[in-house]
């Protein structure tokens, strides 16, 4: 896979990718984690999805009645994602280029969310400051990152160093320890809510299931409140 990036390799994948939600032990398990905690989320209100992907946590906010607009750099991802739309829904998907792309068309949000999208994204607090540029007050940002500190992420690091493997790894821009997250964003307008351990890996969990989630798990989901 010479000579692409994280777009190209997302589009490759794109159709595995949507089957994953429905045959994968980890896409299952990151399904519950992430739709509990968008019980948070102002009801009703409106929501940026960045990295949409094939669309399922869009669909799942806008069944419940929140106003969604789901971005993906592939344009692969975005069919999937109007193929699986419905009319009635105030849901609209469009591909966005990150981190250049001009968010201020689409208003600003009460919540935004990014799952497994951000740590592709190059200029990452760039990024990040024209995300909150469009976050209203007291709006929730719930992103996650590769968890740095778990088990699997050393062993992958390792991998990758020696055999070039997984792939995907090499699209990999940003991966942070919690702490060393929390001490990057400090400088944002943001009040830190808490911390959810997200990524089970079976084997780690049916065999390692004594370690703590920050060991365990292999995705860390923050989630912050813009402040007045």
């Amino acid at each position: 896979m010479k000579g692409i990036n994280a777009v190209d390799f997302h589009s490759i994948i794109a159709e595995d990718f949507a089957d994953s939600y429905s045959k994968s032990y980890s896409f299952r398990k990151r399904f519950g984690v992430w739709t509990d905690l968008f019980k948070k989320i102002k009801p009703k209100g409106k929501v940026l999805d960045v990295g949409c992907g094939s669309g399922i946590f869009s669909l799942h906010l806008a069944k419940l009645g929140y106003e969604v607009i789901g971005l993906d750099g592939s344009q692969q991802m975005i069919n999937i994602c109007n193929r699986h739309k419905s009319t009635n829904l105030k849901l609209v998907f469009n591909r966005e280029l990150f981190p250049d792309c001009d968010l201020k068309q689409y208003g600003t949000f009460d919540a935004i969310i990014a799952s497994s999208s951000l740590e592709y994204v190059s200029n990452i607090d760039f990024f990040l400051e024209k995300l909150l540029n469009q976050l209203a007050k007291d709006g929730l940002l719930i992103i996650s990152f590769p968890n740095k500190e778990s088990l699997f992420r050393y062993v992958e690091r390792w991998c990758f160093k020696l055999i070039r493997w997984p792939t995907y790894y090499k699209f990999v821009k940003n991966i942070f320890s919690p702490s060393e997250f929390l001490i990057r964003t400090s400088k944002f307008n943001l009040e830190f809510k808490e911390i959810k351990y997200d990524g089970s890996i079976k084997f780690l969990d049916i065999f390692f299931s004594w370690l703590p989630n920050k060991y365990l798990k292999t995705m860390t989901i923050y989630v912050f409140q813009k402040k007045n």
